[in-house]
């Protein structure tokens, strides 16, 4: 008789030492299909990010039109960045000061205060830098993007933002 644990041994041990051959590159020809695996999200969002031109195709940006829109883009980027270092900074001394073993609640709330109004500063920035983009669009441009936005408020967004929760996605 035949010994069941040599067997089994020696079956995973064929099937084992068979997987690396088949995925060899010369055996792509001999009926061995390679499978490429799709990385990222299938929310809505991802796809959209992966088709960046669409939005200035459908709106029919000029190349000129795009230029100033990257520059607005870039400017803002500069004009930004010290804010953002300095928020970082708030918010890590804000969680410094949260996880020591004597909590001192005006310390607390000073950085916090400093924070909000970085964070206002920011905002401000980001409407100034949406009316500028607005400023650049041909009236039929704008009112192309404010149909767009009316269909979206009307039907809940791009189409998948909202789905997140009830599949076990992330916020």
């Amino acid at each position: 008789m035949f010994n069941k644990n040599f067997v089994k041994t020696l079956l995973i041990t064929s099937t084992l030492v068979g997987i690396p051959a088949m995925a060899a590159p010369g055996n792509v020809g001999a009926g061995v299909e390679k499978t490429q695996m799709k990385l990222g999200s299938s929310c809505a969002g991802h796809r959209e990010f992966n088709k960046r031109g669409s939005f200035g195709k459908k709106l029919g940006l000029t190349d000129d039109q795009l230029a100033k829109i990257a520059s607005l883009k870039d400017q803002n980027r500069v004009t930004t960045a010290p804010q953002k270092a300095q928020l970082k900074a708030l918010n890590d001394q804000l969680k410094d000061v949260l996880t020591k073993p004597e909590l001192d609640k005006q310390q607390a709330l000073s950085i916090e205060g400093k924070i909000n109004d970085l964070k206002a500063q920011l905002a401000n920035e980001r409407l100034a830098q949406r009316i500028d983009f607005m400023s650049i669009l041909t009236p039929q441009q704008k009112d192309t993007l404010r149909h767009k936005m009316l269909v979206s408020e009307a039907f809940g967004g791009s189409g998948g933002h909202h789905m997140r929760h009830r599949f076990g996605g992330r916020a």
